[in-house]
């Protein structure tokens, strides 16, 4: 009986174990989903931000060929 209860603990501690590493797995899944959420966030702003640049410069070569 002694030696089932050691069983039982050693059986506990290892499914704890793989509960663990499955939460860790999980959590940097998450946290590697936000980063790729934030960058593809970064990505379109700054594309935005060049198109608008491009907006401009159209406007002003423009301007200046009817100069």
């Amino acid at each position: 009986m002694c030696y089932t209860q050691r069983g039982d603990a050693s059986e506990g501690a290892r499914i704890i174990q793989v509960y663990d590493a499955e939460m860790q797995a999980l959590q940097s899944t998450k946290n590697s989903s936000r980063m790729l959420e934030e960058a593809y966030a970064t990505g379109v702003a700054i594309l935005a931000k060049y198109s608008e640049q491009g907006d401009r410069l159209k406007v002003i070569v423009h301007l200046f060929s009817q100069i």
